[in-house]
C-alpha cells in the first residue's frame, strides 16, 4: 500500500542545522545485471553547522539505502533509522 503524499509548504521550512561539504554523483549506464537500468551512486559529506541537537534527515524516493558512514565508519542496522 502506498502513501498518500502530504503537502510541505514554504512556511514549514526551518533552516538546516548540516550543510554539505561535498557530494560525489557516479553513473553506471545499463549495467550488466540490470541493462534497462540507470544505477546512480550519490556519495555527500555533511558537516553539523550550529551546536543544537538536531537529526540528520534524508528523504528521497525509488531509492535504496545502500550504506551509512559516519567519521568513516560504516554504521551497522540499528545505529540509525530507516
Amino acid at each position: 500500500m502506498s502513501q498518500a503524499k502530504q503537502a510541505v509548504y514554504l512556511k514549514d521550512y526551518q533552516p538546516c542545522a548540516f550543510g554539505v561539504d561535498h557530494v560525489h554523483l557516479g553513473f553506471n549506464i545499463k549495467p550488466a545485471h540490470a541493462p534497462d537500468q540507470v544505477i546512480v551512486t550519490a556519495t555527500a559529506h555533511y558537516k553539523k553547522l550550529e551546536s543544537a541537537a538536531a537529526d540528520l534527515m534524508l528523504n528521497g524516493e525509488w531509492m535504496s539505502l545502500v550504506e551509512v558512514a559516519l567519521n568513516e565508519r560504516v554504521l551497522v542496522s540499528g545505529e540509525y533509522e530507516q
